[in-house]
């Protein structure tokens, strides 16, 4: 058998009917066993340190991918100047160390913590291996083969698109290094194992956390001023105008800044300063408005 066949397009739909009907089934007659398991309780210090660093990695990196996925003519927009494509390079490889760091140190802490080694199940170290695996692959694709942010739009876009539209094109594969490939069929590996470990805690968001009034807690070590009333719309609309404003600004700004009449014809230079000065302000509005955030539910 062709092993681009089997790797490439018929894997990739079994791995996703496995995915689909094993979430499925679990959450209507085992719907109590969809958590994280957390062993918060057992073990606090590495686990702050690892999941941090791992959860937001992955997070915005995953984020990327749909991006690029969904819209690429955003990553077309943005890498038009050097120091751009430069810029969101060395970010994504950034992110990508710091969740292989995270990643190493969640390992470490089920290693050497004897409390949370004893609740470890076998499917707990498998994902844990397979997980950092796909990071590794990712991360040493960013490596040796540079430019990922380019070249993936002629050919993961289209194969991803292909699957989807059910006219899969292994093709587009077939002819990609190693590495790449790897890191493509450890995906639909993690996809197969997803609804028999505790990644099913990834779909088991609590949306009425939205819409239901705050809950302050109190730790009685010691008196705190209380915070004036701050009633839950008001906290869930800043939470909610960060989000968008952050993901508005990151695909429309750059571009339509470049656009104007002011930098049309500007220097290149001017533009990718600006550019790039865009971008910075957009990262320090998501820190301090996520502090500002915390702040207004701190007691």
């Amino acid at each position: 058998m062709n092993w681009n066949l089997l790797l490439f397009v018929i894997f990739p739909y079994v791995a996703t009917a496995v995915a689909v009907i094993g979430t499925f089934y679990r959450a209507v007659r085992r719907p109590f066993t969809m958590s994280s398991l957390s062993s918060q309780l057992l073990e606090r210090k590495k686990l702050f340190w690892g999941s941090v660093s791992f959860h937001w990695g992955v997070v915005v990196i995953l984020t990327a991918h749909l991006v690029a996925l969904v819209v690429p003519e955003t990553f077309l927009v943005w890498n038009r100047a050097p120091v751009r494509l430069y810029l969101l390079e060395a970010t994504g490889f950034a992110l990508g160390v710091w969740a292989l760091g995270g990643l190493l140190v969640l390992g470490y802490r089920r290693l050497t913590e004897h409390r949370v080694r004893a609740v470890t199940s076998l499917m707990d170290g498998i994902v844990l291996t397979l997980v950092g695996f796909q990071v590794l692959t990712g991360v040493l694709t960013a490596v040796l083969y540079r430019f990922g942010s380019v070249w993936g739009l002629g050919v993961m876009v289209p194969y991803v698109r292909s699957l989807l539209s059910l006219q899969p094109r292994a093709d587009l594969l077939a002819s990609m290094p190693f590495i790449t490939q790897t890191h493509v069929v450890l995906f639909f590996v993690f996809l197969a194992l997803f609804p028999f470990s505790r990644l099913v805690h990834i779909i088991t968001v609590p949306l009425g956390y939205l819409i239901r009034p705050w809950q302050i807690v109190v730790w009685v070590r010691r008196e705190v001023p209380r915070l004036s009333g701050i009633s839950w719309g008001s906290a869930w609309l800043r939470g909610v105008l960060i989000v968008v404003v952050f993901a508005v600004g990151t695909v429309w700004l750059p571009s339509a800044l470049l656009e104007s009449s002011a930098l049309s014809g500007a220097p290149r230079l001017v533009q990718d300063l600006a550019a790039s000065g865009t971008w910075l302000v957009l990262l320090a509005f998501v820190i301090f408005g996520l502090r500002w955030a915390q702040r207004t539910a701190r007691i």
